[in-house]
């Protein structure tokens, strides 16, 4: 996993936070997130699972003989694949060494992170962090007589301009109006047998208590300011 991360940070309700603190990472499949963005715009992305986005100038669509010229396609098109909407992750807010500009300063949250709950943890041993996923997910395909959990990337999300770009999403971009998020991702392929009612998988890593800290969202810049030598 990714070793520039300076720290995590996960927003949400008290109750939830302390429930990750006790080691339960609690990762939702993909089309959760697809599925909530009128009733949380902040938090729900209705384009999540976007294999490939085309601008209509690049599009090359043929239906039978028949080839669509580009000047019929009024807007982009939108290509989705079956296996990457039942993907499970696990995403935090980052803060990483590419988007520390200055030598000290104090980091600003914007308002709709707000809204993802009125309590936050920030993980300070990411490295740590990284090993106890690792190790709860081995000793978890240990157990495991049919499939396995196997690993589909973690990463800092790229965030692209949907006026102008075009070709490959997938799981780790996404479109500019979400950069507020600033997010870091770790995406599974889980066996449906561990898997909740719905599509939730629930990884127990252990008490994180010592490398971590739980603070109240609306204190964030007041506690988090960076300095780099």
């Amino acid at each position: 996993m990714n070793n520039y991360i300076y720290a995590l940070i996960k927003f949400g309700k008290e109750k939830h936070i302390r429930s990750l603190q006790e080691g339960i990472l609690y990762m939702n499949p993909l089309s959760y997130f697809k599925g909530i963005e009128e009733q949380d715009s902040s938090r729900g992305d209705k384009n999540e699972g976007l294999h490939r986005f085309i601008q209509p100038e690049f599009a090359n669509i043929k239906v039978d003989d028949h080839v669509v010229d580009n000047n019929d396609i009024t807007k982009p098109v939108e290509i989705r694949r079956n296996k990457e909407q039942g993907v499970n992750l696990f995403c935090m807010y980052s803060i990483d060494f590419k988007r520390l500009k200055n030598n000290e300063f104090k980091l600003k949250l914007k308002r709709e992170m707000h809204e993802f709950g009125d309590t936050g943890l920030i993980v300070l041993d990411c490295p740590e962090f990284f090993n106890r996923i690792n190790t709860a997910i081995f000793s978890k395909n240990k157990e495991l007589k049919n499939g396995m959990i196997e690993s589909l990337g973690d990463g800092l999300v790229e965030y692209v301009d949907k006026n102008n770009y075009s070709g490959r999403m997938g799981l780790f971009k996404k479109f500019k109006n979400y950069s507020y998020q600033n997010e870091f991702r770790i995406a599974l392929d889980v066996p449906e047998s561990l898997l909740d009612t719905n599509d939730v998988f629930k990884l127990n890593i252990g008490d994180i208590s010592d490398i971590t800290k739980i603070f109240k969202t609306n204190e964030f810049e007041d506690i988090m300011e960076i300095r780099t030598e």
